[in-house]
């Protein structure tokens, strides 16, 4: 459905992830466990995860995750249920606010190749293509993420990502073949799957990024 606009976009989107450097740089200080309170704060603050948040906050919850990372053997079978929620509610108990973006971003630097990061450009697109599509009209339809109003809430935040996340993997399996046989013809080294497949579903849903579908160029008005 979606391997037209795959093709078209995939140089832009496979350069723009290339240029993530902070990114790869925050999955190899959780690999060779050097990760540091400067380093997680810098990266949250440049995506945008930390307004209205106070200083001493932003160092306690930058403190959780690597607490969270402390925790969690790399050899123990991932759960990304469990773990989602185990994250999120460090993260909610810190300061009581909405962390269902910055929990999965977090979470990718942890497990990269498993773990979707939440956003909702993507979620806006793939209500959509539930309705148009047969594999994911069998999962629940998505719906807007739950209000937090106490911890009572972070259950069911983790089962809206819980079903976020399957859909997108959905697609992601649906197009796998296509997204390798793209990377094998522009040699990329490019290696975390689940963002390619994020990325076009974010371009998809960006109303303010222009695009290309086979020879036509939408640009912006």
């Amino acid at each position: 459905m979606i391997d037209k606009f795959i093709r078209s976009n995939f140089d832009r989107i496979i350069q723009t992830q290339e240029g993530f450097d902070h990114d790869i740089a925050m999955v190899n200080a959780v690999k060779f466990k050097t990760l540091n309170n400067d380093m997680v704060k810098k990266w949250m603050r440049d995506y945008g995860l930390f307004q209205g948040i106070e200083s001493a906050d932003r160092l306690k919850i930058a403190n959780e995750f690597i607490g969270y990372v402390q925790d969690n053997n790399e050899d123990t079978v991932l759960d990304i249920e469990s773990s989602f929620h185990d994250l999120h509610s460090r993260l909610y108990n810190v300061h009581k606010r909405k962390w269902l973006s910055a929990t999965s971003k977090l979470l990718w630097c942890v497990h990269p190749n498993q773990i979707v990061i939440y956003d909702a450009f993507v979620e806006r697109v793939i209500s959509v293509l539930q309705c148009l599509d047969e594999e994911l009209a069998k999962n629940p339809r998505l719906n807007y993420p739950p209000n937090v109003k106490g911890e009572k809430d972070l259950q069911l935040v983790t089962k809206h990502y819980m079903n976020y996340q399957n859909l997108v993997k959905k697609l992601a399996s649906k197009y796998q073949t296509v997204i390798n046989e793209l990377k094998n013809e522009s040699q990329t080294n490019y290696n975390y799957d689940l963002r390619i497949i994020d990325k076009v579903l974010w371009l998809m849903g960006d109303m303010k990024s222009e695009f290309k579908l086979g020879q036509v160029h939408c640009k912006i008005e």
